[in-house]
């Protein structure tokens, strides 16, 4: 996906003579790997039907260029590293809060079909739908495949709940085959016990990833605090990171932040990458960055952008394989999940732009650069 990334453009602002200029780059990018004979000449083919009509005819460069937008296309796909069939995708409406870290509470979840296997997705896409039949009608987010691509976690929230500010997350497992449907948090043996007793936030539990030893991490509202700008009757309980064993037992902390984490992914080593908004006596808005550390909570240290303003956000972090580079969203900060994909080397910095490599460069940084 880092690869298509590279090659994704808007291409309803492009030019004809820009999208054959992507298309060469597109092609001699893949022809690394192999040649592609058939589909070098096939856009030869086209950019001679291009050269051949009359300069002035605007109806034959837009119907060429957008059949070079699709042989660009075919050109991509046909590279190696997607030469899989499968892919695993969460159909899901955005929620009904724009903000980077309360859009994803229960209560503001609207549902939807969730997870959906996709045959040949390159091009007529068959759907499976994993979930149809098997839970009642609710909101999925997060899905994580386990490394064998056997098992999914994800969380799930049950919209059967009448009223909208008792509805909340828990997380679940699945077999990749739709089999082995199981509940492994807010379970009847889930003591849903919040910090010191307290109770003064809905217990809640999503993001999860499966760890190496066997258990998986997520993030829960079982700390029972509320972030501080959220006053005046505002509902915003916090999240950080929790992990559990493989069946869902033994829930515990293994974060002592005081403000919202959230998406955690393992890396390469077997640490956990996650963001985490840093809040004590600073912004409220621009230092939600990345941070690492062991599956046990143990040696927590920063990894980019804990005194960074732009990107204002750094999400939904993965590990690039067989790499010390991370791909992740520069995302807003009053806003949803969404925005610019970047690569950061983590090498090259831990502060500022010179560690970013932007792969939509179209797409600017939403909330700290000009933005529709």
């Amino acid at each position: 996906f880092l690869t298509f990334g590279l090659f994704v453009g808007n291409a309803s602002a492009e030019k004809p003579d820009e999208a054959f200029q992507l298309a060469r780059e597109t092609l001699a990018f893949v022809e690394r790997s192999a040649p592609r004979p058939k589909l070098s000449a096939q856009l030869a083919a086209i950019e001679k039907r291009l050269a051949d009509a009359p300069t002035d005819d605007v109806a034959v460069a837009e119907r060429l260029q957008k059949e070079v937008r699709r042989l660009r296309r075919r050109i991509i796909f046909s590279h190696p590293l997607l030469d899989f069939d499968k892919l695993l995708i969460n159909k899901r409406p955005p929620p009904g809060y724009s903000h980077q870290s309360r859009q994803y509470l229960g209560r503001y979840s609207l549902p939807g079909p969730g997870l959906v296997v996709l045959s040949s997705w390159k091009d007529k896409a068959n759907e499976t739908f994993l979930l149809e039949g098997k839970l009642p009608v609710g909101s999925v987010l997060h899905p994580d495949l386990s490394s064998d691509a056997e098992r999914v976690l994800f969380s799930f929230c049950d919209h059967t709940e009448p009223k909208a500010i008792l509805r909340r997350f828990f997380i679940y497992e699945i077999g990749i085959d739709g089999t082995g449907l199981r509940q492994l948090t807010g379970t009847p043996g889930d003591p849903l016990a919040g910090a010191y007793g307290r109770q003064t936030a809905l217990i809640e539990d999503f993001d999860p990833c499966f760890l190496p030893d066997g258990g998986f991490a997520f993030v829960s509202t079982r700390l029972q605090s509320h972030v501080r700008c959220q006053y005046g009757g505002r509902y915003f309980a916090n999240f950080v990171l929790y992990r559990a064993n493989g069946d869902g037992s033994n829930i515990r902390r293994i974060s002592f932040g005081e403000a919202p984490e959230w998406e955690p992914s393992v890396l390469d080593d077997g640490r956990i990458i996650y963001t985490r908004w840093d809040y004590v006596n600073r912004h409220d808005t621009f230092f939600q960055s990345l941070w690492v550390t062991r599956p046990d909570g143990m040696a927590t240290t920063h990894v980019y952008g804990n005194y960074t303003r732009n990107p204002c956000t750094t999400g939904e972090p993965r590990a690039v394989p067989g790499s010390h580079k991370i791909v992740t969203t520069a995302m807003a900060h009053h806003g949803y999940t969404a925005g610019s994909i970047i690569v950061i080397d983590p090498r090259q910095g831990q502060e500022g732009l010179a560690p970013i490599r932007r792969l939509t460069p179209e797409i600017s940084f939403p909330e700290t650069e000009p933005w529709p």
